[in-house]
């Protein structure tokens, strides 16, 4: 468990550092942060305290009440990170006219439910937490679903509070905890409660495969991956980005606008094609990015908030 810590810990601290060290506004990237933290344990915990419905393990050694502290400090850092993905993706993808920015709070929760149907059942199953109800993978979908309902609805009032004083962003230390309630026991009540039982894993897997796949194709068909800028691949996907260009089209690191470059196709490195490419490597820092260069390759971490 002290393991699972410390690496919840690590990822906090370098998401924190990056972005408070290369975004636009640190002070604001700060402030909402801890906002979000200050939400989402309000939000966690007095669910906990009404309902009942799951437990943490007594192994984790810092709690706040009812929360380990690194769940308290993890769970915003997923959710900040979802929100700069989905604005990302969402800008100008369902209207020309920037239309789709009214959408991002859903995509922000659709992302975050991806998320949470991934790491609960792992969790539960590493023992870090369990449920008292049953479900898919021993998790209830109205347990996944109360992490969307929240991140979703702390995300819809700092949009509507970008433009303002930071004060109002606070709102979403009451809006987001009392929106979630009041969703969870609608959806409870309305659905779950009367089909409330063990559910048969594979035919689930199968559609989540399905509806993964198709989404894929979707984004390929449209460019999605365009609608992302390569300054910010890494700290919006939380994963290390190579740019893989021909050695005659690459912009010098360090240049102010990387992505104006042609032949500036990015690629996870999680594909087979991204190896480790020799020495030497160099470093350089741009306004937007920490840029890494091995060879012909670059590796881009950070971007804007």
């Amino acid at each position: 468990m002290r393991t699972v810590e410390l690496v919840a810990l690590a990822i906090v601290v370098l998401f924190i550092a990056v972005h408070a060290k290369l975004g636009r506004e640190p002070r604001r990237f700060l402030s909402r942060l801890a906002l979000l933290v200050a939400a989402s344990w309000i939000g966690e915990n007095t669910v906990i305290e009404a309902y009942g419905f799951y437990t943490y393990s007594r192994e984790w050694s810092l709690f706040v009440h009812h929360v380990p502290l690194a769940i308290v400090l993890i769970w915003p850092v997923v959710i900040h990170s979802a929100w700069e993905l989905a604005s990302n993706l969402m800008s100008g993808a369902l209207a020309p006219k920037g239309e789709g920015r009214r959408w991002i709070p859903l995509a922000v929760g659709a992302l975050v439910l991806t998320d949470a149907w991934m790491i609960e059942p792992i969790a539960v199953s590493s023992g870090l937490w369990w449920w008292h109800e049953p479900g898919i993978f021993e998790v209830p979908p109205i347990g996944v679903l109360g992490w969307a309902f929240h991140a979703a609805l702390c995300i819809a009032v700092l949009e509507r509070t970008a433009r303002r004083a930071a004060l109002n962003d606070a709102w979403c230390t009451l809006v987001a905890p009392l929106g979630t309630h009041v969703l969870l026991l609608a959806s409870w009540w309305g659905l779950f409660r009367w089909i409330n039982h063990p559910v048969d894993p594979w035919p689930v897997v199968a559609l989540a495969w399905a509806v993964s796949l198709t989404l894929a194709v979707i984004s390929l068909r449209r460019r999605a991956r365009r609608r992302v800028p390569p300054a910010a691949d890494a700290a919006i996907n939380r994963t290390p980005i190579l740019d893989h260009r021909a050695a005659g089209s690459a912009a010098p690191v360090g240049s102010r606008d990387m992505r104006k470059t042609p032949g500036n196709t990015s690629n996870f490195c999680a594909f087979p094609h991204c190896r480790p490419p020799p020495a030497p490597l160099f470093f350089a820092r741009t306004p937007q990015s920490l840029t890494f260069r091995v060879g012909r390759h670059h590796l881009l971490i950070g971007g804007p908030t």
